[in-house]
């Protein structure tokens, strides 16, 4: 299965079919678990985050080489509020995602303290291939599922199992946040029971886009160096 699969992915890669294009996501937050305080101030900031979360929309936008999956509103950090930026965080969007279709990496591209930081991902990840289909904007998805760990705020880990609605009909092995691997686009994303859901509103092909460019002046850090600096900003946004 996994010969045939890395095949198909193969031919999908260098097809000429869609050489460019722009999905629109909407991002949701089925449920979240709160966080007990006694501080009015600290429970009154998560329901802004909420209420922000609400709003968000990301994009996928790919060319033949290289993809990149960022927020849609693309705004500067200094002119969004501290429950904006933590909603982004909650939900991915405040990183930008880059993946190179030729050489099958992955970079989650981020900035910090004035610094430009670039973190290779990991390569892979291990799908299993379901039958069940459903339509999505008119495109019949398949689903397949993963598990992947996820880096907490207290410095433990949990594996949560991801499932992913992908379009044979649009051949193209990406999705949100670095998401990739599967026969097709992916037009929907859940992390987590009840969690994260990233849905395609609009899906735009062969629509002339912006070269998509990696940053040149970055510092390469691991994906664990990545972690602690995610917890030290999360930290320091709650306690403005």
């Amino acid at each position: 299965m996994k010969g045939i699969l890395n095949f198909i992915i193969a031919i999908m890669v260098i097809s000429p079919c869609f050489s460019q294009g722009n999905i629109t996501y909407a991002v949701k937050l089925n449920s979240v678990k709160k966080e007990k305080t006694d501080s009015v101030m600290v429970s009154d900031l998560m329901k802004r985050v909420y209420l922000e979360i609400s709003t968000i929309e990301s994009e996928l936008t790919f060319s033949e080489n290289l993809a990149v999956f960022k927020n849609a509103q693309d705004m500067e950090l200094d002119v969004v509020s501290p429950a904006r930026k933590i909603a982004n965080i909650i939900c991915g969007t405040d990183d930008i995602y880059f993946y190179d279709l030729r050489h099958k990496k992955n970079f989650k591209f981020f900035e910090f303290e004035g610094e430009q930081f670039l973190v290779e991902l990991s390569p892979s990840f291990d799908w299993n291939l379901e039958n069940e289909t459903k339509k999505i904007l008119n495109y019949v998805c398949y689903k397949a599922k993963t598990k992947v760990i996820r880096q907490l705020r207290n410095n433990k880990q949990e594996e949560i199992e991801v499932v992913a609605w992908y379009a044979p009909d649009l051949p193209i092995p990406i999705g949100p946040k670095g998401y990739h691997g599967l026969p097709g686009l992916i037009l929907q994303l859940e992390e987590g029971e009840n969690r994260l859901k990233y849905e395609a509103k609009k899906v735009e092909l062969n629509k002339k886009i912006k070269p998509i460019k990696i940053p040149e002046k970055i510092i390469p850090i691991t994906e664990k160096e990545f972690d602690a600096l995610a917890n030290k900003a999360f930290k320091e946004l709650k306690e403005q």
